[in-house]
C-alpha cells in the first residue's frame, strides 16, 4: 500500500521541537523589538516636529532599524534552514505564513509612516557591511 502524504506538511516533527522554539523565539524577539521601535519612532517624530531632535536621535533610529533588519533575517534564515532540514510540516508552513504574509507587511506599513526618520540606505549598508558575519545572515 502507498504512502499518503498531506499536502499541508507532516503535521509534527519531534525531531525538530528545540528548531521550533528558537524560531517561535526569534519571533517573539522580533515583535518586542518592532513594538520599541515604533515607540522610539513615535517619541522622535513628536521631538521632530518640535524641532527639537537631539544629536543621537539619528543614531538610535539607525541602530534599531539595523537590528530590526537582523531579526528579520534571522526568522527567514532559520524558516529556510528549517524547512532543509525537517522538510514541510504544518508547524514551519503557518509560521511562515504568518511571518511573511502578515507580520512583516503590518510591520514595514507601520515604518512606512516614520520613513522620513529612516536612513534605509545608511541602515542597509552597514547591515550589509558589517553585519555578514554573524551567522544566519
Amino acid at each position: 500500500m502507498s504512502e499518503v502524504k498531506s499536502i499541508f506538511g507532516e503535521f509534527e516533527n519531534p525531531n525538530a521541537k528545540n528548531e521550533e522554539k528558537v524560531i517561535k523565539d526569534y519571533c517573539h524577539e522580533f515583535v518586542e523589538h518592532h513594538e520599541s521601535f515604533i515607540e522610539i519612532l513615535i517619541y522622535e517624530n513628536v521631538r521632530d516636529q518640535n524641532n527639537r531632535r537631539s544629536i543621537n536621535s539619528k543614531s538610535l533610529i539607525s541602530n534599531a532599524m539595523i537590528i530590526y533588519l537582523i531579526l528579520e533575517t534571522m526568522i527567514s534564515e532559520s524558516i529556510a534552514d528549517y524547512k532543509n532540514q525537517f522538510g514541510k510540516t504544518a508547524f514551519i508552513n503557518r509560521l511562515e505564513s504568518l511571518m511573511f504574509n502578515n507580520v512583516f507587511v503590518t510591520c514595514r506599513e507601520e515604518l512606512e509612516t516614520y520613513k522620513h526618520l529612516i536612513d534605509e540606505k545608511h541602515c542597509e549598508k552597514i547591515f550589509f557591511d558589517e553585519c555578514k558575519y554573524i551567522p544566519y545572515i
